[in-house]
């Protein structure tokens, strides 16, 4: 009797470590898409679930949802020089704005296509921030090299998750809340997409203090991670708004 209540309970335990184990499969997919599963199994993932599920919510942006659609022509910095290129009343969201030149913030390109971009990268992302009242944004502008991008990569969705990955390996997740299909730019042929993210007390905190090493983005398609070689880029954006 002893062995049959034995294999009983042992045949028990493994139903219910089972079922428990496709709940955690489910519930993971969002992280899983994100941190791939190497990362999953170097610890656990509460406080990045935690942080997805902070963000996840569709922001409220009141009376500036035109200023995600007006966009000038971005010039480059060097030298992490301070550029302001708007400081003042913006009349069509009747409060003041103060903003940064685009500058590139990571680039990248497949080894495999190399060759035939010669000294080009494929995929080029420049970035600025931007202070709207009291409220702070990061933009992101990718350029990539190819009028067909968007089949391989699709859109960037509102709500999409961008992981920025800080050099001492913690991470933090943002939300997109400009969507954007795709266009292709006459002149080059190449396909331009815009995200942007408003950022927390907590984010200006943290992003003001401590360098990227890496940039993940949720496309339609699938999931990439960039490496970013201007690791203080955050840190002298934010420097350049509050030098008033």
């Amino acid at each position: 009797m002893r062995s049959i209540a034995l294999l009983l309970s042992l045949l028990g335990l493994m139903v219910s470590t089972s079922m428990a184990q496709e709940e955690l499969q489910s519930d993971s997919t969002l992280i899983e898409m994100i941190d791939p599963q190497e990362e999953v199994l170097s610890g656990p993932k509460v406080e990045s679930e935690t942080i997805i599920d902070h963000y996840i919510e569709p922001a409220n942006k009141g009376n500036i949802s035109d200023y995600y659609f007006e966009l000038n022509d971005s010039k480059s910095l060097s030298d992490h020089e301070c550029r302001i290129m708007f400081d003042g009343y913006d009349e069509s969201l009747e409060t003041n704005r103060r903003e940064t030149e685009p500058s590139e913030f990571f680039s990248y390109t497949h080894p495999k296509i190399k060759p035939h971009l010669k000294s080009e990268n494929f995929l080029v992302c420049k970035a600025n921030m931007s202070k709207v009242g009291k409220d702070y944004f990061l933009k992101m502008y990718f350029d990539l090299a190819s009028k067909d991008a968007s089949r391989n990569y699709g859109q960037i969705e509102r709500n999409s998750i961008i992981r920025i990955q800080m050099i001492d390996g913690k991470k933090y997740y943002l939300t997109n809340n400009y969507p954007d299909p795709g266009r292709i730019e006459k002149y080059t042929g190449h396909t331009l997409y815009k995200a942007v993210m408003k950022l927390g007390k907590d984010d200006l905190k943290v992003f003001s203090k401590k360098e990227v090493d890496h940039v993940g983005i949720i496309w339609t398609t699938g999931y990439e991670q960039y490496d970013v070689y201007e690791v203080d880029f955050l840190i002298n954006q934010i420097k350049c708004l509050k030098d008033e």
